[in-house]
């Protein structure tokens, strides 16, 4: 399974985002950086996507490297630091993403759930320029550049050219002498003797793997492939494969082996590996309640190991998030329940929002 590639370790942020109501048309945000140790130096924002596909948001739009995108200023909000996001930002990021935002002048990051913001008009998204901290061209601006003007040339007219002389006669030609060819050279052996090189060579590993699955081994140690072990063989059954695991496998092996069983597609691997999660997480494996909460979690339907998901809860998901104290994802959740009325809502907010 490939690995996440690694984050900045930095003092935490609360972040919270808001809709900007200097601009009732949409696209600009406030972001308040509760717990900042300082105003910031600069506006840099480093702004990544914490759910697959991981990537930066970058000049212009998202991608795979890390990238550095400009806030439109900074003001106090509250007496607390705040920066405001234009549509560079606002335009390009969809409701409920789980996001990490690290303010560099400042050497600190937090996490939070994007919310619902409006977003500009259509066609109003800024070009590259502005998000590398540019000048925004007006709505509607021509940007093209005026050519130039030319001025008309008269033409010159020179003088007819004199004739030149004729040539005198040329001598009467000589006997060519008859040309001697180079012997024929033979034709070179050494690309077919590469060919049947590499042949040679492909057919051995083709054997190494077949009869001792070498390549495939080397491939595991160095991380190419995916190669988590499991020990207990599917025809097994149920509760002796169970109990043979637990044994064989370290919580963290565990994780990986669920993880990859609860995406097969497989009902009975689904089932495994919810199975693997709970008891991980019966043993207070935090990795594993953690999962579990964002396989209840209504906000994030995408966001789990186990597919298809588990039903939304979200009294279990915050049940599971206190416990793994993912302070960034039971927040979201708490706000996202606040203003909700039915019953079930209100009972996990005042058990686990206040």
């Amino acid at each position: 399974m490939a690995s996440n590639p690694p984050s900045l370790r930095l003092p935490a942020l609360r972040l919270i985002v808001s809709q900007d109501a200097r601009h009732p048309a949409g696209g600009h945000a406030v972001l308040v950086l509760q717990g900042a140790n300082r105003a910031p130096g600069d506006l840099r924002l480093v702004i990544r996507r914490r759910q697959p596909p991981e990537h930066f948001l970058g000049p212009e739009g998202w991608q795979p490297t890390a990238a550095e995108i400009l806030a439109e200023g900074q003001e106090r909000e509250g007496g607390t630091a705040a920066l405001l996001l234009g549509p560079a930002v606002v335009d390009r990021i969809k409701p409920y993403v789980k996001l990490e935002i690290m303010v560099p002048s400042l050497g600190q990051q937090g996490t939070l759930i994007w919310p619902e913001l409006r977003q500009s008009p259509e066609g109003y998204l800024p070009t590259g320029g502005y998000v590398a901290g540019g000048v925004s061209p007006a709505r509607g601006e021509r940007t093209g550049m005026k050519p130039p003007e030319t001025t008309r040339r008269e033409p010159v007219l020179e003088p007819p050219a004199e004739a030149p002389p004729e040539p005198p006669p040329e001598p009467p030609a000589l006997a060519a002498e008859p040309k001697v060819l180079p012997p024929r050279r033979k034709p070179a052996r050494w690309p077919w003797l590469l060919l049947l090189l590499v042949l040679l060579v492909a057919a051995g590993l083709a054997a190494w793997q077949y009869f001792d699955r070498g390549p495939e081994r080397l491939l595991c140690e160095w991380g190419v492939i995916d190669c988590t072990v499991d020990p207990c063989p599917p025809s097994m059954p149920l509760e002796e494969r169970q109990a043979c695991l637990v044994k064989s496998l370290t919580p963290d092996e565990l994780f990986e082996l669920a993880e990859k069983l609860g995406n097969s597609g497989d009902k009975v691997n689904r089932d495994l590996a919810w199975w693997l999660f709970s008891t991980l997480a019966d043993r207070s494996y935090s990795r594993a309640e953690r999962e579990l909460g964002l396989c209840y979690d209504p906000l994030l339907p995408e966001g789990c190991s186990l597919q298809p998901r588990l039903v939304a809860n979200a009294r279990q998901a915050l049940l599971h998030y206190r416990a793994a104290q993912a302070e960034a994802e039971a927040t979201a959740l708490c706000q996202w329940l606040q203003p909700r009325s039915d019953l079930e809502s209100q009972a996990a907010f005042q058990e686990f929002c206040q």
